[in-house]
């Protein structure tokens, strides 16, 4: 037997998808990031990184503070879960952009370094020798900040 009520519209109370990116939807993720963050929810605070990461590539390219910012949030998700051999690509490019956004004196990079080498050291135990050379140069980064 046929329903005669016409369908319900479609529910529009998630946030715009990625194919609509805007600035103003960008400040709501951010917000929604925080609200993950302090609630301890690190998994959907991870899919909202990823998605930040993907707004912000399409809105400001892939080489601007606002990218720079999500790959630290979807880190930090990461990390928190204890999925560090994830982190550590999330990591490595997010040293690589600190280094060409702000230099090889930047503090950021310098703990960027220091959480590359932590979670190396703890996916891949057996490669202590790279993260040796990380931590020496995450030190450097902080002689040079004093100088």
């Amino acid at each position: 037997m046929n329903d005669p009520s016409p369908p319900a519209p479609p529910r529009n109370d998630a946030a715009p998808g990625p194919a609509d990116p805007s600035a103003a939807a960008l400040a709501d993720v951010w917000r929604e990031a925080r609200n993950a963050s302090a609630s301890s929810d690190f998994a959907r605070l991870e899919q909202i990184a990823a998605r930040a990461l993907e707004w912000a590539e399409r809105l400001h390219g892939d080489a601007s503070v606002e990218v720079e910012r999500a790959l630290q949030e979807l880190a930090y998700a990461q990390r928190r879960q204890s999925r560090y051999a994830q982190a550590i690509p999330v990591l490595r490019r997010l040293v690589a952009l600190q280094e060409q956004l702000h230099g090889l004196s930047h503090a950021g990079l310098g703990l960027s370094l220091d959480l590359l080498a932590a979670a190396i050291s703890r996916a891949h135990p057996e490669r202590m020798s790279e993260v040796k050379k990380l931590e020496t140069r995450a030190a450097h980064v902080r002689l040079r900040r004093r100088r």
